[in-house]
């Protein structure tokens, strides 16, 4: 899955950055800030590069978390296993119909 520089999220641009730090600091492999629109995924855990998928599955998986803000459900969310649900979701639609390429 190619991951853009930018994506638009409820006409807001969002831009995504790279951290190699983020499992030290934070222990998850990505964020969303939406207070600086920014979408931030871990780069490599321990100097070992993350994979395309796991790394396609996260950014689906900030992407879910930034729909549900800006759909304004706060529960919604907040729930980390639907998130991750439905991005493992999104992530296989999208390769299966190529629209990443």
């Amino acid at each position: 899955m190619k991951i853009p520089k930018y994506i638009q999220l409820a006409g807001r641009k969002y831009k995504i950055r790279y951290s190699d730090n983020m499992a030290n600091d934070r222990a998850c492999n990505g964020y969303i800030h939406p207070d600086v629109c920014e979408i931030v995924l871990q780069k490599s855990i321990k100097g070992t590069p993350r994979d395309e998928q796991a790394m396609g599955i996260t950014f689906c998986h900030e992407l879910i978390h930034g729909i549900f803000l800006a759909a304004g459900e706060d529960e919604l969310y907040s729930n980390e296993s639907l998130v991750s649900k439905m991005a493992e979701l999104l992530y296989q639609i999208i390769n299966q119909l190529g629209v990443d390429k």
